[in-house]
């Protein structure tokens, strides 16, 4: 069990990892990028003209959440499985 709680906050790490750096667009932006951007004033003011806009930083708020969760889940899974005592008796 302690090995694979590790492993699976390894793996959620890597995810958060990716989708931290990872471009969703042609200009090379993140969707940490688009959501500070949504954030902004001119997001603001564009998501007020636009459907389409509210609904893009909607998504990039979903994921950006969904980020900073498989991250800070991930730092909890390696943590509890680097504490929890081994099954084996020796």
């Amino acid at each position: 069990m302690k090995l694979m709680l590790i492993i699976t906050g390894l793996i959620l790490l890597l995810i958060a990892g990716i989708g931290f750096v990872y471009p969703i667009n042609d200009d090379q932006n993140n969707v940490i990028d688009k959501h500070d951007f949504c954030q902004s004033g001119v997001g603001k003011f564009f998501n007020s003209q636009n459907s389409y806009a509210w609904q893009q930083c909607h998504d990039a708020k979903l994921i950006t959440y969904g980020i900073i969760g498989s991250g800070l889940i991930g730092i909890i899974f390696v943590i509890v499985g680097a504490v929890v005592p081994s099954n084996k008796k020796t």
